[in-house]
């Protein structure tokens, strides 16, 4: 009898040793998707936050380097002060930044 209970309470280790195996399996996948769900969510605000950059960077005039028009330049300098500051804040992607510019 005490060989039975003893190989029921084996087998309750075991049961119990593949369970917190496949839990803690779980508990790494989920920690990995919600990763790559975080990593997703931020791109896209990044993105959206640019659309709000955009007009500012649409409404810039050509400066002529022979006549310049100084608040023209004032109004230049600030957007690409705005948009260096977004990308040093990592508030906007720098990839979409980088393919406006170059």
């Amino acid at each position: 009898m005490v060989e039975l209970s003893l190989l029921f309470a084996a087998l309750g280790v075991s049961v119990a040793a593949v369970a917190v195996i496949v839990t803690g399996t779980h508990c790494w996948k989920a920690e990995r998707a919600c990763t790559e769900i975080h990593k997703e969510q931020m791109t896209l605000s990044q993105r959206q936050l640019f659309l709000d950059v955009w007009p500012k960077m649409e409404a810039l005039s050509d400066i002529n380097p022979a006549s310049p028009v100084g608040p023209d330049v004032i109004r230049s300098v600030n957007v690409l002060e705005l948009v260096a500051l977004c990308w040093e804040g990592e508030m906007v992607d720098s990839q979409v930044i980088s393919s406006v510019f170059w």
